[in-house]
């Protein structure tokens, strides 16, 4: 096993048998792609930030949408269109036809 280990580090060119660069080299491994705190983690958790603030601002348009239908529902006579027109709902003397187009 010794002879192995002194024949791979032989074969390596001098300045990668340098104990410092070897160590720089494993600290680089280290922290890119090992911990939990990698750049490959960092990369993926932006992007998820990201998807995660278009989708608030998507729902903030809905939200605003809402709000603002909510507020022309406050308006009886918009209040019983919308039924009418959603809801099929009609007063007792009124008939109510539903044309379906093909």
């Amino acid at each position: 096993m010794k002879t192995y280990w002194n024949n791979f580090i032989k074969k390596l060119p001098p300045t990668l048998r340098n104990r410092y660069i070897l160590t720089f080299i494993a600290f680089i491994a280290w922290i890119g792609f090992l911990s939990n705190n990698s750049w490959l983690k960092k990369s993926e958790l932006s992007a998820e930030v990201q998807e995660l603030r278009t989708h608030i601002a998507e729902k903030k348009v809905e939200i605003d949408k809402m709000k603002k239908q909510r507020q022309q529902l406050s308006n009886i006579q918009e209040l019983e269109r919308v039924a009418r027109e959603k809801n099929l709902y009609h007063k007792p003397s009124e008939k109510v036809y539903i044309v379906e187009e093909e």
